[in-house]
């Protein structure tokens, strides 16, 4: 058998470089003094510290001088399976490699996915290869157990004589579990991106493979959300999701009070306590009130803008000097009110009297309709002159009542 001139190894370090041509010069002068045991123990160390064919076809090759047909025939589908070949060294592998079929018993495994380990009888013997892959054997019934992450174990038992390939298929069912998506509003579009897949809209019981996912919730008019889920093998995991409105789309409302503490109500529903911050509102017109214990009520229509922030400071003027000033501005008008009833009522008796002297003229007649008309202009003009002054009073004086300044910022 020829040996490969030189190795190629990819250096991890130059420690392992070194180490790995080493082993196999070692190898190499073993073998010419045709000690094949001991050449394949260097052979194997230096495979071990840097994979590589020439090395990997030695192996095989070296065993197959020793008489270790089974593991010759498995060393040269290691070389056939692990490395990129140019066409002569594939199909002489491959007839190195037939030339041993009438001495072992072969197992062709495929698996669905493939890519699984594969182990003979035991996983505690380590792994025989990866599928899909072809694995000598001495004859006789054997158990192929095939493993791969986030799936169940596959295994079949296959019987194969010697100078027989006997094929086995395994479907390998990924470890799953259950996530339950909720989402507010409803019909938000789920999108796993771990795998780029979409499954559906919200409300929705997703199977998911074993594993963390990242799932993106998208719905138009919202704002894109992103969830991160640790599925594990037959659980079931609850995931409520709350999508923020775009702010394009939606209102915000600031309410101050003064004092602060006053109670919100917002289109009759009570929404809580100032100062307060209400945000993804639907634009348009609403109606805002604040009650505070000891002040007064303040309400009002107030129209929010889309995409816009509206801030209300409200100053709730206190109960106690409102009710005084209105029990004194009544007690004003109904004196004025009474004054000038009065003097009505002195002027129509005037009157009267004046008729009574034009049919009877006397002195003490005469005196009595003066009097009477003295009184009448006195009480008159008391009356319009406390009413003037409580009219003017009134529009001077400062608002008692609650008031509300509001800004809108687009």
């Amino acid at each position: 058998m020829a040996l490969a001139s030189h190795l190629v190894v990819p250096v991890a370090s130059a420690d392992a470089a070194s180490e790995a041509s080493l082993q196999f010069e070692l190898g190499a002068e073993l073998y010419r003094q045709r000690r094949y045991t001991e050449a394949v123990e260097r052979f194997l160390a230096s495979n071990r510290l840097a994979p590589n064919p020439n090395v990997t076809l030695n192996i095989a090759q070296t065993l197959q001088l020793t008489r270790r047909w089974v593991d010759a025939y498995n060393w040269y589908e290691t070389y056939l399976t692990s490395f990129e070949l140019d066409e002569d060294a594939r199909q002489n592998a491959i007839r190195l490699r037939d030339a041993l079929g009438a001495r072992v018993a072969v197992v062709d495994i495929e698996t669905t996915p493939p890519g699984a380990a594969l182990f003979i009888d035991r996983v505690e013997l380590g792994t025989a290869g990866i599928s899909p892959r072809r694995i000598a054997l001495p004859a006789g019934t054997r158990r192929v157990i095939a493993r791969l992450e986030g799936h169940r174990d596959g295994t079949i038992d296959l019987d194969a004589a010697l100078g027989e390939v006997v094929g086995g298929r395994l479907e390998l069912s990924p470890l799953v579990g259950s996530v339950v998506v909720r989402t507010e509003p409803p019909g938000v579009q789920i999108v796993d991106e771990t795998s780029g897949a979409s499954l559906g809209e919200a409300p929705a019981t997703l199977s998911l493979r074993v594993g963390r996912h990242t799932l993106a919730f998208r719905h138009p008019g919202h704002v894109e959300q992103r969830r991160s889920v640790e599925v594990l093998d037959e659980a079931t995991v609850n995931l409520d999701v709350r999508m923020s409105r775009a702010a394009s789309q939606v209102a915000v409302l600031t309410i101050t009070s003064i004092p602060p503490g006053a109670r919100v109500t917002l289109d009759g529903a009570d929404v809580g306590v100032a100062p307060l911050t209400l945000s993804e509102l639907d634009p348009g017109p609403r109606h805002l009130s604040l009650d505070h214990e000891g002040r007064e009520r303040w309400g009002q229509e107030v129209v929010l803008e889309a995409g816009g922030a509206t801030r209300v400071e409200a100053h709730l003027a206190d109960r106690a000097p409102l009710r005084r000033w209105r029990i004194r501005r009544w007690g004003f008008y109904g004196a004025a009110a009474a004054a000038l009833l009065s003097g009505l009522a002195v002027g129509i008796a005037a009157r009267g009297s004046r008729g009574r002297f034009f049919d009877d003229p006397s002195r003490a007649q005469l005196d009595r309709v003066r009097r009477m008309n003295l009184a009448a202009d006195l009480t008159m003009s008391a009356a319009v002159v406390s009413l003037s002054v409580v009219v003017i009073w009134d529009l001077t004086r400062p608002d008692p009542h609650s008031r509300a300044t509001i800004h809108i910022d687009r």
